[in-house]
C-alpha cells in the first residue's frame, strides 16, 4: 500500500501529456492505478518516486516538503516513510 501526501505527476501511456497535481487534490484519475501491477519502482536522491505500471502508466510521487512525510509505502509489517 502507497499513502501520498504530497505532490504528483501522473501519465497515461495512452497520452503525452502529464497531469500534475498539488495537495489537497481536488480532481484525479488516479483511480485507474488501483489494483494495477507495478513493473518497475524507481527513487532520485531528492527523494521522488516513480512507478511504471503494467500498462505503460507512469505516476511520480514527489518529496517537495521536507518537513513533512510526502508518501509512506507499507509492505505488510514494513514500513518505509519518506
Amino acid at each position: 500500500m502507497i499513502t501520498i501526501e504530497s505532490a504528483v505527476s501522473y501519465q497515461p501511456k495512452d497520452s503525452q501529456v502529464h497531469f500534475m497535481s498539488e495537495i489537497p487534490i481536488t480532481e484525479s484519475n488516479l483511480m485507474r492505478l488501483l489494483e494495477k501491477t507495478i513493473l518497475n519502482a524507481s527513487g532520485n536522491d531528492k527523494g521522488d518516486l516513480t512507478l511504471t505500471f503494467q500498462d505503460g502508466d507512469v505516476l511520480t510521487i514527489y518529496d517537495n516538503a521536507p518537513s513533512y512525510e510526502s508518501y509512506k509505502i507499507q509492505n505488510g509489517d514494513e514500513i518505509i516513510i519518506v
